[in-house]
């Protein structure tokens, strides 16, 4: 994936040196994350189930930062960006192995650092146009705050160095605003980072986020 990163980042200034226009400005949005209902049974050190993780719900994310389009023909362009963004959801944890079983609501919230690459057609005069656009998006998450710990003593989040995903969506240009709706998808299944007892677990689903943005070229 590394190699795929590096390749595409090259083409991309490659083909920067017969450009036809450069833009770049901010953007900001909100995104929805989709994750099929799932639950984990989680076992301690003695190998007995210890508590199910029901995945409860998803929020709203926050997303911000700057993009940069590079115009390599009359419908070609390359695209990448770097941007902030939150993801927050819910978890209903059920505890089985104690005298007083109990269930609590947890929430966790995540900060990535995102690096979109993006390969597109655009389509229309340049006071109003259409894209069609689509690519890798490489993430680096910064952290987080959770619940999870505060009801289960025996919980660490181990967040991956670097993450790569896809991401494909439209897009519509009027004058100095530039609209995006975008689908990504995460090559490796959801929650991955969490650790009970010191061992990893994961849902089986992978996930998924509808992204929306508005960003101004300058």
């Amino acid at each position: 994936m590394k190699r795929l990163f590096f390749l595409l980042l090259i083409t991309a200034f490659t083909h920067s040196i017969h450009a036809q226009g450069i833009k770049w400005g901010p953007r900001i949005g909100v995104s929805t994350t989709q994750v099929s209902p799932g639950q984990l049974v989680v076992t301690n050190q003695a190998g007995l189930d210890s508590l199910t993780l029901n995945l409860q719900d998803a929020k709203y994310g926050f997303n911000a930062g700057l993009f940069l389009r590079i115009q390599t023909a009359k419908k070609l362009f390359f695209q990448t960006e770097l941007h902030f963004s939150t993801t927050t959801v819910e978890y209903r944890i059920d505890e089985l192995n104690s005298a007083s079983p109990f269930q609590e609501i947890a929430s966790e919230t995540y900060y990535d650092l995102n690096l979109p690459i993006h390969a597109g057609l655009k389509f229309g005069p340049k006071i109003v146009s259409f894209r069609v656009q689509g690519g890798v998006i490489i993430s680096k998450t910064l952290g987080g705050s959770t619940t999870v710990g505060t009801i289960i003593q025996d919980y660490n989040q181990a967040f991956e160095d670097l993450n790569v995903g896809w991401q494909a969506g439209v897009g519509l240009d009027v004058w100095k605003i530039t609209l995006d709706v975008r689908y990504e998808g995460d090559f490796g299944n959801y929650a991955s980072h969490m650790q009970f007892f010191g061992n990893d677990v994961e849902f089986d689903d992978r996930e998924r986020q509808i992204k929306f943005s508005l960003g101004w070229k300058f």
